[in-house]
């Protein structure tokens, strides 16, 4: 009786070792996906309806044009890449203030819903018109 309980342990173990084995084989020839971050671009009018000028207080500076608001710079929290766009038509951020109500132009990555940014890629932009 104990001969045949040890041959069937052996056989359980060499039967698991080949499943392992036949595992590790099938695992190692799968290609394996490659993920590519493709970024959310966007181009839209609107008029220009506020302006957060809090990146001069370690914040973010942003513009608001029908409803969405656009990232232009950022004090403290790191928005990724060190490339950033473009404002055009303004001379600088405290500028907007005196060019609510005017047409503008987006091109930015899209981060959600309502938010865009300029950071990311140097041909981005807001074009106050």
């Amino acid at each position: 009786m104990k001969k045949i309980q040890t041959k069937n342990i052996i056989k359980i173990i060499a039967v698991s070792a080949m499943l392992v084995i036949a595992f590790m084989i099938y695992s190692s020839t799968q290609k394996v996906a490659q993920v590519v971050e493709i970024k959310d671009v966007k181009r839209f009018t609107g008029k220009v309806e506020a302006v957060d000028t809090g990146c001069f207080v370690d914040a973010t500076c942003s513009v608001t044009i029908s409803g969405k608001k656009v990232i232009l710079v950022t004090g403290g929290r790191s928005m990724g890449p060190k490339e950033i766009g473009k404002l055009i038509g303004a001379e600088d951020i405290g500028d907007i203030e005196k060019k609510i109500g005017r047409d503008a132009e987006v091109y930015a990555d899209k981060l959600s819903e309502n938010e865009y940014s300029i950071y990311g890629n140097k041909d981005y932009y807001v074009k106050i018109k």
